[in-house]
């Protein structure tokens, strides 16, 4: 489960960069990158599985956590019906992010998604160029 943790941080951290060094292109190199790049988000939109039931997602944003869209529209999940999961946020410090699990736990064998609003990340806000939205699916484990 640690694994997970470690390789979703990091996916999340290489997508973050990617993004900051397309944004300091000209705009014809920018839409190559962007391309480019999203093969990447379609990865970013892959199915993570086997989750713990407890686990608590971290979000590492390399320019700073953009504090005013941080709300229970801008990061939420959703279970298989579309229902929105009770989850809290955890402001860590000036660039982390922490996605409380409910407070009994997700469901056992179930899948779920998590959405990440763009405009969270301050170097990207309003960046018309990538998505407004990303998302990475789950699903949960038999047990703790």
């Amino acid at each position: 489960m640690k694994k997970h943790y470690y390789i979703l941080t990091a996916f999340i951290v290489l997508i973050l960069v990617g993004y900051a060094y397309s944004s300091q292109h000209t705009i014809d190199k920018n839409v190559s990158t962007i391309t480019k790049e999203a093969k990447q988000i379609n990865l970013f939109d892959s199915n993570l599985s086997n989750i713990s039931l407890q686990h608590k997602w971290t979000i590492s944003f390399d320019a700073g956590l953009n504090k005013k869209m941080l709300n229970n529209n801008s990061v939420y999940i959703l279970d298989k019906e579309k229902n929105k999961v009770h989850v809290s946020l955890e402001f860590k410090d000036h660039n982390k992010l922490a996605i409380l699990p409910p407070s009994g736990g997700y469901s056992k064998n179930s899948t779920y998604v998590l959405y990440v609003e763009r405009d969270l990340d301050l170097e990207n806000v309003d960046n018309l160029n990538l998505p407004k939205t990303y998302k990475i699916k789950f699903s949960t484990s038999e047990s703790l």
